[in-house]
């Protein structure tokens, strides 16, 4: 009986002998894969790690945009596969549990976010006397802002952390010049292409006050009066009409609003003339057979309504230019007379021009009975209405 006992006593510590020698459990990720970093695009990279019984891999909670090629698995060197789904405009981190038993290891996956920089305008217009407004920008990114002219005033750019919306408020000056003008705002962010608003504005509107309403100035060709016809009606009784220094003015007792129908038809000698900014009417053929007046000056921003033929029989329209001889026909020669002298050319001809102010251009252009003579219209500065110094009535 005894030796029984010590037989199985013997046993039962050879039994306990091997189970000592069991391993533990292990799971290790290899160097260079516990870390995964992705764009912000769709993709895939592979967790390389060891275990020495079977394993299990499952993804943290709030990353369903990770995917595993498996979440079991035996031991052994082992390959897992990790997929990630495209990112939106905010960055993102999950993390996948490897477990063999009571070891564990864990894999941190990152995903950065798509970079966005959107402006919700690309122009803004405004008028001489400016003002304020805002572009909206969406980004997640640090912007910044350059103007590329003094006249525009910005606001601070700010950071921000997911895809937000930000109002960038800008002031634009009064513009004091009559000359329009423009600048671009420009959106930057480092990794994407910059972003800009192009602002344009208006010059300022001023009527000249070289002219009263009151008057109407005129220049000839002989340095002489030339008169209204003896009916015309201008709104205003006519006081005098005077001519000195290469000057014509008619003086009215009060300001004219009209200048009737065949006013001024058949002067010959008058080359140009200076209509106030109070004139709202011109009557038909109002100026017809001037045959000499070349220049027209009004002051309005807003066009008269224009009767027929008013300025018919003028000097030249607006030239054309001529069509290039063809290669089949010859060149014309040089223009000689018989001794093979120089001839002396004619003087060129006066064409006729309706000078109005620059910001009207477009109006008179369009407006009816001014659009007849669209090609004739050019623009001058408000700022110093055209001189006569030299009495000849044209701009250049």
């Amino acid at each position: 009986m005894k030796k029984i006992l010590l037989l199985l006593c013997a046993f039962g510590a050879l039994l306990t002998s091997c189970s000592d020698k069991t391993p533990a459990p292990t799971i290790e990720v290899l160097e260079g894969t516990e870390i995964l970093d992705f764009s912000n695009a769709e993709g895939s990279k592979v967790v390389k790690f060891s275990a020495n019984g079977a394993w299990t891999a499952e993804v943290t909670t709030g990353a369903e945009w990770i995917t595993l090629s498996a979440t079991s698995g035996n031991a052994g060197e082992n390959e897992l596969t990790v997929s990630v789904s495209a990112n939106g405009y905010e960055s993102r981190s999950g993390a996948i549990l490897l477990a063999n038993g009571a070891a564990t290891a864990q894999v941190t996956v990152n995903q950065t976010q798509e970079n966005a920089l959107i402006v919700d305008a690309t122009e803004k217009v405004f008028d001489a006397v400016g003002g304020a407004f805002g572009i909206t920008v969406e980004t997640n990114l640090v912007v910044s802002v350059s103007i590329n002219a003094e006249w525009i005033s910005q606001a601070e750019p700010t950071a921000v952390r997911g895809l937000e919306q930000i109002v960038y408020n800008f002031v634009v000056a009064e513009n004091e010049s009559t000359s329009e003008r423009s600048a671009v705002i420009t959106f930057s962010a480092e990794g994407v292409e910059p972003k800009s608003c192009t602002v344009l504005q208006g010059g300022a509107v001023r009527t000249p006050d070289q002219i009263p309403a009151t008057q109407i100035w005129y220049t000839t060709s002989d340095d002489a009066v030339v008169a209204p016809v003896a009916d015309a009606q201008f709104g205003a009784a006519l006081v005098d009409n005077t001519y000195a220094n290469g000057l014509g003015v008619i003086n009215f007792e009060a300001g004219i609003n009209a200048i009737s129908a065949g006013a001024f038809q058949g002067l010959t000698t008058l080359v140009s003339i200076v209509i106030p900014a109070s004139v709202a009417e011109i009557g038909a053929s109002a100026f017809e057979g001037c045959t000499s007046l070349g220049a027209v000056y009004l002051s309005s921003l807003v066009p008269p309504t224009l009767g027929a033929d008013a300025f018919k029989n003028n000097a030249l329209a607006a030239p054309t230019v001529p069509e290039e001889p063809t290669p089949e026909e010859p060149t014309p020669a040089e223009p000689t007379n018989e001794e093979g002298t120089e001839v002396v050319e004619p003087e060129a001809p006066i064409y006729r021009t309706i000078y109005v102010p620059n910001a009207a251009v477009v109006a008179y252009k369009n407006a009816e009975g001014w659009s007849h003579y669209a090609n004739n219209i050019k623009g001058y500065d408000q700022e110093t209405l055209p001189g006569f110094g030299e009495g000849n009535g044209v701009l250049e």
